[in-house]
């Protein structure tokens, strides 16, 4: 009877469990396509409509940030109204604005995807084709 019980209990919380991190899932997928979406917009410089589209989801994208960090979230928040300003001022030049962009994505990327953000496999990639092209050199050993 406890050996029922016991299995009945660990299937239920292995049924939540599972629910909760597909919703996580769904929420990261559904924010990942609007950060796609709002970058694709700014690199063919239509920045109105980028800056209306993360005007729209940046509620979405600050709550879903807060459920992993809060304190990044706020930041993230402030990233993204600076991000709006700039990409709706005339003053400023396509490549301040792509570079307004570039930094609230991989901020947000590094929240969300903390154990392999976007920046550190760009430091990689850059790495390797630094390598490739000027091989480091070996220490030599003085024994």
């Amino acid at each position: 009877m406890c050996i029922r019980l016991f299995t009945a209990v660990l299937f239920s919380l292995l049924i939540i469990q599972a629910f909760a991190s597909s919703n996580l899932m769904a929420k990261t997928e559904t924010d990942t396509y609007y950060i796609k979406s709002f970058e694709r917009l700014v690199e063919e410089q239509r920045y109105d409509i980028a800056a209306q589209l993360l005007e729209k989801n940046k509620k979405q994208l600050v709550k879903s940030a807060a459920g992993i960090n809060d304190k990044s979230a706020l930041l993230l928040k402030q990233y993204m109204e600076d991000n709006i300003t700039i990409l709706q001022s005339d003053t400023k030049t396509p490549t301040e604005k792509t570079i307004a962009t570039k930094q609230t994505i991989i901020l947000w990327d590094a929240i969300v995807y903390e154990n392999a953000p976007l920046w550190m496999t760009w430091k990689q990639e850059l790495e390797s084709k630094m390598d490739s092209f000027w091989p480091r050199k070996k220490s030599i050993q003085v024994t």
